[in-house]
């Protein structure tokens, strides 16, 4: 059995067009595999783990995720995120590591996720938002949109959407924040925002 005594933070972005979600699989490209493959690499040994804040669907970017770095010899976390930047591919980007303590728990600690799906309607988006942007090309009706976004607020439960519970997983989530917002980053798209407490 593994001996940590070294616990980071690392908070990251990515773009996941490349990857199928977040984590590590045998037969796909994920980012888990990539960091860890990254961390291989600039440690020279094996005897690390990582582990998400959550997963993520196939090509799902994230502009704020963090996993948890368990080691066995400390690191100098400046000069370390500099390594892991240098060597991490142009889709990947380390945000910060910071040191923790054996108490912290990257999934129970976790209080909110935020979920943005992006779209454009009417005028076709640029090619090179693909990754991120949704076209419909036909025009919407937003405001009705709107309307709809509003009643996924409250609390729901979940249990359709895991595939192995265990014993303890709770299903009833609280949806604090469900709206539809016109995207000033990129014309004619809006996106969908949903807040989530845990």
């Amino acid at each position: 059995m593994a001996s940590w005594n070294q616990f980071y933070l690392v908070r990251i972005e990515f773009l996941g067009f490349r990857y199928h979600g977040w984590q590590k699989q045998s037969k796909y490209r994920s980012v888990q595999g990539m960091i860890d493959k990254t961390l291989l690499f600039i440690l020279g040994h094996e005897d690390f783990k990582t582990l998400g804040c959550g997963r993520t669907d196939a090509k799902v970017s994230a502009d704020d995720f963090a996993f948890e770095l368990f080691l066995k010899e400390a690191i100098v976390t400046k000069q370390f995120l500099i390594e892991l930047n240098n060597n991490l591919p142009s889709d990947i980007r380390a945000k910060n590591i910071v040191k923790i303590d054996s108490e912290f728990n990257i999934i129970q600690n976790s209080k909110y996720k935020e979920y943005h799906y992006y779209f454009s309607s009417g005028k076709k988006s640029h090619p090179f938002n693909a990754p991120i942007v949704r076209d419909f090309g036909a025009t919407l009706n937003i405001e009705l949109m709107q309307e709809a976004a509003s009643l996924f607020l409250g609390t729901h439960n979940f249990k359709r959407y895991v595939s192995k519970p265990s014993a303890n997983t709770i299903f009833e989530r609280d949806i604090l924040c469900s709206e539809i917002v016109k995207n000033d980053r990129i014309t004619g798209s809006f996106f969908t925002r949903r807040i989530l407490h845990f």
